[in-house]
């Protein structure tokens, strides 16, 4: 595919909108792709980038879930207008706090329950609309 062709989708069916959130704990140790992140930004694969570090000197600590309580209107619009697909890769406690993030955003934009909340997300997964990429564990006296 010639890189300045944007990727259509599979069988022409267009992707839609894509939005990147992308959190670790330092910019200079932990953003190794950078330089590809930045060239599908220009040529529009990515529509939105949003970086994140929790551990950057002397700054305070942002965390993705942050940036997406900023960014609610364009999340609710990407995942339950356009029902978009939603994608968490990291840590099992990072993980739960983005999902928790994307709940509070379903309740808040729609005027939901937190429990109808929480059936949304897992009726997308269901519908293989909310993809987990999970390492870690919990231990301790969370309850799986």
């Amino acid at each position: 595919m010639d890189m300045m062709q944007t990727p259509n989708g599979y069988n022409g069916n267009a992707w839609g909108e894509m939005f990147l959130y992308f959190g670790c704990r330092q910019q200079n140790v932990d953003e190794l792709y950078r330089n590809e992140i930045d060239q599908l930004v220009s040529d529009k694969v990515i529509k939105e980038f949003y970086s994140v570090y929790s551990r950057e000197p002397n700054k305070p600590k942002v965390y993705v879930q942050d940036v997406m309580e900023k960014n609610m209107d364009s999340i609710f619009d990407a995942i339950f207008n356009k029902r978009g697909h939603f994608y968490v890769c990291g840590d099992v406690r990072m993980a739960s706090k983005v999902t928790q993030a994307l709940e509070l955003t379903l309740q808040y934009k729609n005027n939901m329950t937190i429990e109808e909340a929480k059936e949304y997300v897992f009726n997308m997964k269901e519908e293989l609309r909310f993809h987990e990429d999970i390492f870690g564990n919990s231990f301790g006296n969370k309850k799986y």
